[in-house]
């Protein structure tokens, strides 16, 4: 919190916070009567750990908003659902694993069970595991999913 200044916060903001409510707000009239509305937002919306700073409020944010589309618009037809994957094994999570890693000296390995530490599984996921809930959620098979 000390080390980021007011106009990177603003920056983190406007990226991530407003550009989910725009996106939302501009998919939410195709939304209606579609049944169709999905967020993908992170484990940090859920616990809090390490190297998340710029993000852990926004993510909570997301799900919160996915909450107030899935009261809002459920009566209209709209599901609102936001998967929160823990630490996802990608390009960007291995980049932020070797920040990590440096700052502690340790290695990625080492800094992906320090960053999953507070997640119930205790490890990264696997991109296709974060595809086949995304999947899963879509389908008429989670038809009563919403707002979670």
């Amino acid at each position: 919190m000390l080390e980021q200044t007011p106009e990177s916060w603003r920056a983190v903001m406007s990226a991530n916070l407003d550009g989910a409510f725009l996106i939302a707000r501009a998919a939410l009239p195709t939304l209606i009567g579609a049944g169709l509305d999905r967020a993908v937002a992170s484990q940090a919306a859920r616990r809090v750990g390490p190297a998340q700073r710029r993000l852990l409020h926004l993510q909570g944010r997301d799900v919160m908003l996915t909450q107030t589309i899935a009261v809002d618009y459920g009566p209209l037809g709209v599901r609102a659902n936001a998967v929160c994957p823990a630490w996802t094994r990608t390009a960007m999570a291995d980049a932020a694993m070797d920040e990590l890693a440096a700052s502690r000296g340790i290695d990625r390995a080492a800094a992906y069970r320090e960053a999953n530490a507070a997640v119930p599984a205790r490890r990264a996921a696997e991109p296709d595991e974060v595809a086949a809930l995304v999947v899963w959620i879509a389908s008429a098979q989670a038809a009563t999913s919403t707002g979670r």
